[in-house]
């Protein structure tokens, strides 16, 4: 399920449970319980808004977020997304404003927000700040412990400065305490640069990856082949939201249908936050794809450097739970890989781990399957130059079932340090 969903496989973050109750000294304030597991405390807490009435209608601008020391309440960092009716998140800073929010809380609007954050309850009695509206109860399912985080209506305490992600505009990347992200000039859609951060601050391990690559094959009209790569594609940067939880960037894409003529735009958003990213592809075309195409199909991938067998990369499968190394040479094994519709894996390495699924808006007619080529002597366009090292990803099928309706597909990548899973959580300073 879109939208309800922040990560993938075990490391999901939901809201769980919303209920009033009574404090002596105060009104009834509403209590937002959430439950996470200590491993990935490094995702952010998404609330989603919608139904919490004690927060609806706030102005944006008087929202925040604190945290009980013992003696008193300091801020945290956090961020509020606003949502359209389409699901798209409303973007209004960056290269090009796409939309204008209406500046206050409703129901299509996201609170994110650090788990590890969390901080001691204020008893009964101890409890006075008439500023307090709600309070989040944050439980770690594994150790079972309970911290506390209180949402405040007040613009006159200033906010939290500290930051989880960095993005560079000038470069267009981003930098946390766990990894970087780069994209590519030509077709800024996709990821050109990935590497993890060293156990000395500043340093870095080299770009592990080679190139993000996508392909699309069909029939156009039922008698045209219709082969298309991602150099087929423009794609413009149109927009960014740079926030200290998670910074949300779009893209403006389309592909070349038949010699000039282009098909309409798909956006694409990152969602990228301090241990991964959301690579969410926007589907709202104005025609049945039917109309157009016979089966159409697309392969989505990230292959890796020559040297990801030197750096002991491996490729993991959740559901038949095999492992297997990336080194250029492919088995009977791997191949049957092709054959899954569950796309749960995970990319172990010596700097750390990567792990990656794939899901649909429910009701989606799109189908998927795990996509893995590990053959040195393969070649593959658009270069054409032998080599695909790991090149994992997915390929969806049957879009041309697909209706009007927008839908959106979603690229889900948890990244982790091989420093340990209680990832490093230093704040970086704007």
């Amino acid at each position: 399920m879109i939208g309800g969903k922040y990560g993938i496989g075990l490391w999901v973050v939901l809201l769980l449970l919303f209920f009033q109750e009574t404090f002596a000294g105060a009104e009834k304030i509403s209590t937002i319980s959430v439950k996470h597991s200590h491993l990935p405390s490094a995702l952010p807490v998404v609330i989603e808004v919608g139904g919490l009435a004690s927060l609806t209608g706030i102005p944006v601008r008087k929202i925040r977020l604190a945290v009980y020391t013992g003696t008193e309440l300091a801020q945290i960092p956090f961020q509020i997304d606003q949502k359209d009716d389409n699901g798209l998140y409303v973007i209004e800073e960056g290269p090009g404003k796409t939309k204008v929010g209406n500046n206050y809380l409703d129901d299509n609007d996201e609170i994110a927000f650090m788990a590890f954050d969390a901080g001691e309850e204020i008893k009964t009695g101890a409890y006075g700040d008439s500023s307090i509206i709600a309070r989040i109860k944050v439980e770690d399912t594994d150790s079972k412990n309970v911290k506390w985080i209180y949402i405040l209506n007040d613009e006159g305490v200033e906010a939290s400065v500290e930051d989880y992600i960095i993005y560079d505009a000038e470069g267009d990347s981003v930098k946390t305490d766990i990894y970087a992200l780069g994209f590519s000039n030509d077709t800024p859609f996709l990821v050109d640069e990935l590497k993890w951060a060293g156990p000395v601050k500043g340093e870095w391990s080299e770009n592990v990856v080679d190139t993000m690559k996508l392909k699309q094959q069909g029939k156009l009209f039922g008698v045209f082949d219709f082969k298309r790569n991602h150099r087929d594609y423009t794609s413009e940067l149109i927009a960014v939201k740079d926030g200290p939880i998670r910074v949300i960037r779009r893209t403006s894409n389309k592909v070349r249908i038949l010699w000039t003529l282009k098909s309409p735009e798909v956006l694409i958003d990152y969602i990228i936050h301090k241990s991964g990213f959301q690579m969410d592809i926007v589907i709202d075309i104005p025609f049945r794809i039917g109309l157009v195409f016979d089966d159409l199909e697309s392969i989505a991938t990230i292959d890796w450097w020559e040297m990801a067998a030197e750096k002991g990369f491996t490729l993991r499968h959740i559901s038949t739970r095999g492992e297997y190394r990336i080194d250029g040479k492919m088995t009977d094994g791997e191949r049957q890989l092709n054959e899954y519709p569950d796309t749960d894996m995970v990319i172990n390495s010596d700097h750390g781990r990567i792990e990656m699924d794939m899901e649909m808006t429910d009701g989606s007619p799109i189908l998927k399957t795990v996509f893995y080529m590990d053959d040195s002597a393969v070649q593959d366009p658009p270069e054409n130059v032998p080599g695909q090292y790991g090149n994992v990803g997915f390929r969806t099928y049957n879009w041309e079932k697909l209706t009007t309706a927008t839908s959106h597909m979603m690229f889900n990548a948890h990244i982790f340090k091989n420093s340990g899973s209680r990832l490093a959580e230093n704040k970086i300073t704007r």
